[in-house]
């Protein structure tokens, strides 16, 4: 199959539900399969000490109260809680449970499985310069991503 009259952005989109694909592998494997893609979304905007739900919103880019929808349904399903924010008693930080770590812990698996691939294909210079093109992008157009 022929993909180079394809423009850059559709091969990047391309890749980034190949990649959605292999973490949702990855969470079936661990027994996550019931989080959705936005829910996912969400886990992901979270530090290891809690975010509050305007930082994940902003992150994300999605309405404050799309984001408490999605985590209030996280929560139902065990994956995150809700705890007193120790620099403010008003507000609270989400946070992973356990069983929201084992789902990390799949997704990371899906990641790795997929760069795994990928390395395979490319091979190790190729690999290496694509790390560093990707480094390059990042820095260049998406630091606002980086945590």
């Amino acid at each position: 199959m022929d993909l180079s009259g394809y423009p850059l952005g559709q091969l990047v989109s391309i890749l980034d539900r190949t990649l959605e694909d292999h973490i949702d592998e990855g969470l079936q494997g661990v027994g996550c399969g019931d989080i959705t893609r936005s829910q996912g979304v969400v886990m992901h905007m979270l530090d290891r000490e809690g975010t509050r739900i305007t930082e994940i919103a902003a992150r994300a880019r999605i309405s404050v109260q799309s984001v408490s929808e999605l985590v209030n349904a996280l929560q139902r399903q065990g994956y995150l809680e809700r705890r007193p924010d120790p620099a403010d008693g008003r507000a609270k930080l989400v946070m992973l449970t356990p069983k929201g770590e084992q789902a990390v812990v799949g997704a990371m698996r899906g990641f790795d499985k997929l760069g795994r691939a990928w390395e395979l294909t490319l091979g190790p210079e190729r690999t290496d310069e694509f790390k560093r093109a990707l480094i390059d992008l990042a820095l260049a157009t998406g630091t606002e991503h980086i945590r």
